[in-house]
């Protein structure tokens, strides 16, 4: 995930607010204890050095992590369930000023099959 997360950013215009959203495609794992998927510790080794210094400027916007569980397993119900994870770091050299842009990034991310036609 580490690999994805860096071509992402090397295609960051920087001159705007910029997303990286990356679809992990893992196959189901047993959650760590606290209920999170497993791969959510890869994104936290991935957003550690945007949390160590809350004055630190992210080149991020925000960061949208998911995984589809239906690639694997297509007639069990917890295979069409979408695992999810939006990011905003404290600062970002173009931070997304609305609210309402996040909160609908975040609906679409746990909708399985893609962005809602009325976003």
């Amino acid at each position: 995930m580490e690999g994805l997360f860096a071509d992402a950013l090397r295609q960051n215009p920087g001159d705007r607010p910029f997303a990286v959203f990356i679809d992990v495609n893992l196959p189901p794992q047993s959650p760590l204890p606290d209920g999170r998927p497993r791969w959510a510790l890869d994104v936290e080794k991935i957003l550690a050095p945007y949390q160590r210094n809350p004055d630190d400027m992210a080149p991020f916007a925000l960061l949208g992590v998911t995984n589809s569980l239906w690639h694997y397993q297509r007639g069990d119900e917890v295979a069409r369930q979408q695992q999810s994870v939006l990011f905003a770091p404290l600062h970002s050299t173009h931070e997304i000023k609305h609210p309402e842009t996040f909160f609908a990034l975040l609906r679409a991310l746990q909708q399985p099959g893609g962005i809602p036609a009325n976003e």
